[in-house]
């Protein structure tokens, strides 16, 4: 650049040397002195320019520079960082796993002595288990046996009781038995005669039914057994029934064998005529015990009834 520019000033030089002795040439130094002007202005702010560019570019290096070592340091202290956690995570996890270690050291100790206390329990279980039945064994068969006893004892309070509500049945018997017989001897002392209802009944069965031909009446003779009054009722209402009875009405007899009860008697073996039907109808409504009986005495008339009250059954 700077030989340029001396070559061009030796040569302006000779123009201008030239021109003193030519107009044109004068004219064209002029122009060419403009032009050489002008191009040392340009040329000047060229240099200026790159003045400006090269402090520029060495501000611009200076800056570039600048970040990159900010950067390269601050890499440097990322990396020394992360280098620095790198080892204090390694630390950490060294520290960590120790700790996991004696934590699971320590766990599985736990579960050791645990495991240990857990069978030692079990043991003690098992052997209290092992007494329990042993005493509930023992206790069973006690119950057992108490169990017979009481079962040995219930059987002869049974036993007893049964025997108690036999012989309480047995006395209730025996009194039944001695109030029947009380009272059948005091119905046997008792004087027979005939009620209202069994009179009422008597007269009923007897006014509108076949009657005999005549109806006789005895009655043995003793004097403390009233079978004659009893004999007295039986006739009085058999003759308001409109039964014939004979004349003597009542006769006291003396029997070799006294009859028992009342005895209905007609002739006609198993053969009974109606007038004995519809007495024994009478008889039976009205509750009066009787025996029928069918004579084969040749003297006595068919169509003839007897009535016999004997003693008091």
């Amino acid at each position: 650049m700077i030989a340029i520019t001396a070559a061009l000033i030796t040569t302006t030089t000779k123009a201008m040397i030239m021109i003193q002795s030519d107009p044109d040439i004068a004219r064209l130094s002029r122009t060419n002195k403009y032009v050489f002007f002008a191009y040392i202005g340009v040329l000047a702010a060229t240099v200026i320019l790159s003045v400006f560019l090269w402090i520029s570019g060495n501000k611009l290096q200076d800056a570039i520079k600048r970040t990159g070592e900010a950067r390269t340091e601050e890499a440097k202290r990322g990396a020394e960082e992360a280098h620095k956690q790198a080892i204090d995570a390694t630390n950490e996890g060294k520290r960590i796993e120790e700790e996991g270690k004696a934590r699971v050291a320590e766990i599985q100790r736990q579960a050791a002595n645990d495991k240990k206390e857990l069978e030692n329990k079990n043991l003690e279980l098992q052997a209290d288990l092992n007494r329990s039945t042993t005493e509930l064994r023992t206790k069973q068969a006690e119950l057992t046996t108490e169990q017979t006893k009481l079962a040995g004892e219930q059987r002869k309070t049974a036993d007893a009781q049964r025997a108690a509500d036999e012989a309480r049945l047995a006395l209730q018997k025996h009194l039944e038995q001695v109030a029947e017989q009380q009272r059948r001897e005091a119905e046997h002392a008792a004087p027979r005669h005939l009620t209202d209802s069994q009179r009422a009944i008597l007269l009923a069965h007897l006014k509108d039914k076949p009657k005999p031909k005549t109806v006789k009446i005895d009655c043995i003779m003793r004097g403390g057994d009233n079978a004659c009054e009893y004999a007295a009722e039986i006739a009085s209402i058999l003759e308001a029934a409109g039964w014939p009875i004979s004349p003597n009405n009542v006769a006291m007899t003396v029997f070799d064998v006294e009859p028992v009860g009342v005895l209905v008697i007609q002739r006609n073996p198993g053969d009974a005529i109606p007038a004995m039907r519809a007495l024994a109808g009478a008889f039976e409504a009205a509750g009066i015990p009787f025996k029928p009986v069918f004579e084969e005495q040749q003297k006595m008339p068919e169509d003839e009834i007897k009535i016999i009250v004997g003693t008091k059954p």
